[in-house]
């Protein structure tokens, strides 16, 4: 972090490189009590890898009277590997079942920028207005049948703030902003997993990640 005067200006930058390994095993038993349907155990092994890396940069400036600004670039990358065997018991030995089978790669780049302004005056009122844009590129391969996912889109995210102070122990601010809500490596995966004769999961690649509107008030005293 660079310190551009007294005032609390800076400019910082941030690097970060990681690993994440998941292995898990889970067996479910289903018993039927009614009908004719067959009772069952299903082992469930995952194997999950994940390598990332996260560079950003920010710079902050206080040195305008009654304004300050806030601007920088984050850009976030992650690859991802998925497997998943299935195997069902009987008598003691376990079979593979082919169609309970992932094997899925993904990875994903997200480049944002942001600019944020904030104003002061008459030591009570403060206004601050932002916006970010991202931009997510995602491509994926299903290794089991070749099928791709891709996707690649650009999101706009405004805010607005405004406080005012009636003195030093009461306030009341309001704010407008918009955020978004990516769906999961695991959600866009084009598996179809079967539990049990009435219990399936399924992922989807094209789910698009919903944009959330978010308004609040604050009044306090």
């Amino acid at each position: 972090m660079i310190k551009k005067d007294t005032l609390g200006s800076t400019i910082k930058f941030i690097a970060d490189i990681g690993n994440f390994d998941f292995d898990n095993t889970n067996l479910v038993s289903v018993d039927y009590s009614l009908g004719d349907l067959q009772n069952s155990e299903t082992r469930f092994v995952s194997v999950a890898e994940a390598d990332y890396n996260t560079i950003q940069i920010d710079w902050l400036e206080k040195s305008l009277p009654n304004f300050n600004f806030a601007t920088g670039l984050r850009n976030n990358r992650i690859k991802r590997d998925n497997l998943l065997l299935t195997q069902l018991l009987v008598d003691n030995d376990l079979n593979p079942i082919s169609e309970g089978e992932e094997n899925f790669f993904n990875k994903e780049n997200v480049f944002a920028g942001y600019f944020s302004g904030s104003f002061k005056w008459n030591n009570k009122s403060n206004l601050k207005i932002g916006i970010r844009i991202e931009n997510t590129q995602i491509d994926g391969l299903n290794r089991i049948n070749n099928e791709e996912v891709n996707q690649d889109y650009t999101d706009l995210f405004p805010s607005l703030y405004y406080g005012y102070d009636f003195n030093n122990k009461e306030n009341i601010s309001f704010s407008l902003a918009r955020s978004i809500a990516r769906p999961s490596f695991r959600d866009l995966n084009p598996f179809i997993l079967k539990l049990d004769d009435f219990y399936y999961q399924t992922g989807n690649p094209e789910l698009k990640p919903p944009n959330i509107p978010i308004a609040q008030k604050c009044h306090m005293k």
